[in-house]
C-alpha cells in the first residue's frame, strides 16, 4: 500500500495539471510510494488529455457537475488507504525532495496533524501562506478595508502578513495549496465540510482537527512555489462571490447568530461601497465590473452556466 494519497482537483486548468504531473513524476516519493487522484469537475476543455502516467499511479474521477473543491476533495479521500493524504493545488511546484522530506517529518511528530511548508512565488519572495481563524472582529476590520490601510494596527482578517514566515512554528491553520494531513485526523473530523465550495473550507477543516486535539505545523525547512488563483483568476467576479459566500457559511457555522446577522447586513450594504471605491482607486473602472457581477451572482440577478 502507497504510503501518501496526492490529491489535484482540476477545473478547466490542463496545462497546470500537466505541469504538476510531470513535477510528481521526478519526486523521490513516486510511483511505490504514491498514489495520484484526480478529481475532474467538469471541465470543458482539454485537461485529461495527454496525462503523464508513466512514472505515477494515477486514478481519474471525472465529474459531471463542479461539485466544488471540498467535495472533490472528500470524493478522492474515500477512494485512498494510505497513512497520509496530501492535498495539492495545481500551480504548485514541487522539488524532487519536497514530499519525501514531509512525510519523513511526520513519521518523526506524531504529534502533528496537519503540515504545511514555505510558499515562494516565481519572484522569489515568500509568500504568507499560514492563517488565523476567521472571526468577526478581524472579518469586520477587512470589510471595511482597516487590514489593507493600516495592516501594523488592524490584522488581516486570515492571512498572517503580520509574519514573516521564516520559521517553523504551530499555527491555527496552513493553506490548502499544500496541506499533508494524518488519514485518521482527516476522517475523525469528517472530512471538508462541503458546504464550502472554495474558500475557508481548509481553516475550517483545521478548526475541526484542532479541536480535538490535533495540532497544525509550519515547517519552513521545507519549500515549494506557488503561482497562486491559477483555477479562478480569469473568473473575478465569481471568485468574489465565491469568497464572500463562504464567509458567510463559515459565520453561520461558527459565530452567534447576532453577530452572523451584522457582518451580512455590512457585506451587502457599507461594504458594497468599500469594495467598489476600493477597486476603482486599485485597478480602475476595468475591474469594476467584476464587482457587480459578484453581488449580482449573491441576488441571483446572474447564474453561473
Amino acid at each position: 500500500m502507497s504510503k501518501v494519497d496526492i490529491i489535484l482537483v482540476n477545473w478547466n486548468s490542463g496545462n497546470y495539471l500537466r505541469s504538476c504531473l510531470n513535477l510528481l513524476s521526478h519526486s523521490a516519493w513516486n510511483r511505490i510510494n504514491a498514489q495520484v487522484y484526480i478529481v475532474d469537475n467538469a471541465s470543458d476543455d482539454d485537461s485529461m488529455e495527454r496525462l503523464p502516467s508513466d512514472l505515477l499511479q494515477i486514478t481519474c474521477i471525472q465529474n459531471k457537475k463542479n461539485a466544488g473543491f471540498g467535495a472533490a476533495c472528500n470524493q478522492a479521500a474515500k477512494i485512498g488507504r494510505s497513512e497520509y493524504i496530501l492535498f495539492l493545488n495545481l500551480d504548485v511546484e514541487v522539488s524532487e525532495s519536497t514530499i519525501k522530506e514531509s512525510i519523513v517529518y511526520m513519521d518523526a511528530n506524531l504529534n502533528v496533524s496537519v503540515m504545511g511548508c514555505r510558499q515562494v512565488g516565481k519572484e522569489g519572495r515568500v509568500h504568507p501562506s499560514c492563517s488565523r481563524y476567521f472571526t468577526f472582529p478581524r472579518a469586520m476590520n477587512e470589510l471595511f478595508g482597516l487590514s489593507f490601510f493600516f495592516p501594523k494596527t488592524f490584522r488581516h482578517a486570515t492571512l498572517m502578513k503580520d509574519w514573516d514566515h521564516n520559521e517553523s512554528r504551530m499555527v491555527d491553520n496552513v493553506m490548502g495549496s499544500y496541506y499533508l494531513v494524518r488519514r485518521n485526523d482527516f476522517e475523525r473530523a469528517g472530512g471538508f465540510d462541503e458546504r464550502f465550495f472554495v474558500y475557508l473550507e481548509d481553516i475550517d477543516l483545521s478548526l475541526s482537527i484542532s479541536k480535538q486535539g490535533g495540532h497544525i505545523f509550519y515547517n519552513n525547512d521545507i519549500s515549494i512555489i506557488h503561482h497562486g488563483n491559477a483555477t479562478t483568476s480569469s473568473v473575478l467576479g465569481y471568485r468574489l462571490f465565491l469568497a464572500n459566500q463562504s464567509r458567510l457559511r463559515y459565520a453561520w457555522k461558527h459565530w452567534s447568530k447576532f453577530y452572523y446577522l451584522i457582518y451580512g447586513f455590512s457585506l451587502f450594504t457599507l461594504g458594497f461601497f468599500i469594495r467598489f471605491v476600493f477597486t476603482i482607486g486599485k485597478f480602475g473602472l476595468k475591474q469594476v465590473a467584476s464587482v457587480f457581477e459578484a453581488y449580482a451572482y449573491h441576488l441571483k440577478i446572474k447564474k453561473r452556466d
